[in-house]
């Protein structure tokens, strides 16, 4: 039934016919959706871009399109007026989302992910101002998502100011689960989506034990079985007389809880995973290794990011099948602990 309605409701031709939009800006009032539902690196991300769009056009209505997972995370910016879930597969959640869309009736919508499927969403769900970067469907689009940008005097890549805030209450809980910690806390974010981009249990005692003998505390950051035996390799290798500056925290927090505590540590450090995004973009001063140079496309481009990288080189596909842990293996231990410390200011 929805489906059909929705067939019915969607003049394909007369929107595919013309690619003009009644205006280039978005108008008071009007309600604008920014959609990325998956994972929580690129989702942040994507609040950080309709940030710059609210920022940029502070009279109109914000909302986002993710995954229920992500809901309360996204829901606590105090930019986004309203956020919605759904998923672009499998095909009847695709449907219902499209649904809901057009019975919100949103005027814009953007979106930085270059599957096909959102152009698809936006054109069902009746959104007369779709703003993309397809890489199969962008004829669908009115115009590309970055070009858009700079006709407004602004670049979706920009990130040169915190982005991502923590609600009152996720700061008080922060403080309630740190406060036995002394010295300066370090959000170490120490799992990866795969094997290549992790470093080495190993690599991570030699990089945290000096920190703690200089007094600071750890945080251990992560969720999932890989990450849980990583933990243990790094809480037995400081050894039993610091167990008190380390805290364990993989698999206890939910996203919403580890944004307050990532917000209330002094440094982050960690591989280029979902949960280092948080401090990046929170404004916290972070360290992110990887085995090659990331694009920018990933986001870490704010003035107090410092990337350390195995290859001075770029990486260009993400899915480069050939990386190897044995890369970011071989980054001298010595190299990131000095960083850290000079971003903290131990000498």
């Amino acid at each position: 039934m929805k489906i059909a309605m929705l067939c019915s409701d969607t003049n394909i031709g007369g929107i595919l016919g013309s690619n003009k939009r009644h205006t280039l800006t978005p108008q008071k009032g009007e309600r604008f959706l920014w959609v990325r539902f998956w994972a929580l690196g690129d989702v942040l991300q994507g609040a950080a871009d309709a940030f710059l769009v609210k920022k940029k056009f502070p009279d109109i209505s914000v909302s986002f399109l993710t995954m229920p997972i992500y809901r309360e995370i996204i829901a606590s910016q105090p930019y986004i007026d309203e956020v919605i879930c759904g998923n672009k597969r499998p095909l009847t959640e695709f449907f219902r989302t499209a649904y809901l869309m057009r019975k919100k009736k949103y005027d814009w919508i953007g979106s930085t992910y270059r599957g096909g499927r959102i152009p698809l969403l936006s054109l069902l769900g009746g959104v007369k101002n779709r703003i993309g970067d397809s890489r199969y469907f962008q004829f669908i689009n009115d115009c590309n998502v970055y070009d858009w940008g700079k006709e407004h005097g602004f670049s979706i890549f920009e990130r040169d100011e915190p982005c991502i805030f923590a609600a009152p209450d996720s700061m008080e809980n922060a403080s309630k689960i740190l406060h036995d910690l002394r010295g300066k806390k370090i959000f170490a974010v120490i799992g990866a989506s795969f094997e290549a981009k992790m470093l080495p249990a190993e690599n991570w005692v030699k990089i945290l034990l000096p920190l703690v003998n200089d007094g600071c505390s750890v945080v251990l950051n992560g969720y999932g079985e890989k990450e849980d035996k990583i933990a243990a390799c790094i809480i037995d290798g400081i050894g039993i007389k610091n167990e008190e500056r380390v805290l364990n925290l993989v698999g206890k927090l939910n996203f919403a809880q580890m944004l307050g505590v990532a917000l209330s540590c002094d440094i982050a450090v960690g591989n280029d995973s979902g949960p280092l995004h948080i401090p990046a973009l929170g404004g916290i001063p972070t360290v992110g290794i990887s085995d090659y140079i990331l694009p920018k496309e990933i986001g870490y481009l704010m003035p107090w990011f410092t990337p350390i990288t195995a290859y001075n080189k770029p990486l260009g596909n993400l899915k480069n099948r050939h990386r190897s842990q044995s890369a970011i293996a071989n980054i001298p231990p010595e190299a990131i602990v000095n960083k850290i410390r000079e971003k903290i200011g131990i000498r």
